[in-house]
């Protein structure tokens, strides 16, 4: 019983696919699809560059100046297959820059709100002794209008 739990788990194992196997399983379904007449549009970037090279050059009273030189560089897409521990490494490395630049773009937005966050505490002390200088005001006036219409 055990060397047949054994043979079945050694064949699992076995039979996954890794990525080499499945790039070679593409390749071959990309010819057979190339030979059927598909055709698969490729993203190529076609740069042309013309150089002036100048040359002086002097025979029996004639002069040659310039030459002129183009050149067609194409640039065709490469594919890159990576493997389940390349892609699981570049996502964390990833997230871990995007977490360092939030942790940044909290600090600053915590520096600009202290920054502009101040105290106002002179300003409602202030308020404060107005508001009290005039009930103070109001009172005395009250009192002493009080004490007038009494002796009427």
């Amino acid at each position: 019983m055990k060397n047949k739990t054994l043979i079945v788990t050694a064949l699992i194992i076995l039979s996954g696919c890794s990525t080499p196997h499945k790039v070679r399983k593409y390749n071959r379904a990309k010819e057979n699809l190339l030979k059927s007449g598909l055709t698969i549009p490729i993203d190529t970037v076609t740069i042309t560059s013309t150089d002036t090279i100048t040359e002086i050059l002097t025979s029996n009273d004639t002069t040659y100046i310039t030459k002129t030189v183009t050149k067609n560089i194409t640039l065709e897409p490469i594919v890159e297959y990576k493997t389940r521990w390349q892609v699981r490494t570049e996502y964390k490395e990833r997230i871990k820059y995007i977490k360092e630049e939030t942790k940044q773009e909290k600090e600053k937005t915590k520096q600009v709100k202290a920054e502009n966050r101040k105290s106002n505490w002179w300003k409602w002390l202030l308020l404060g002794l107005v508001v009290g200088y005039l009930i103070n005001v109001i009172l005395a006036i009250k009192s002493v209008s009080n004490k007038i219409y009494k002796h009427d």
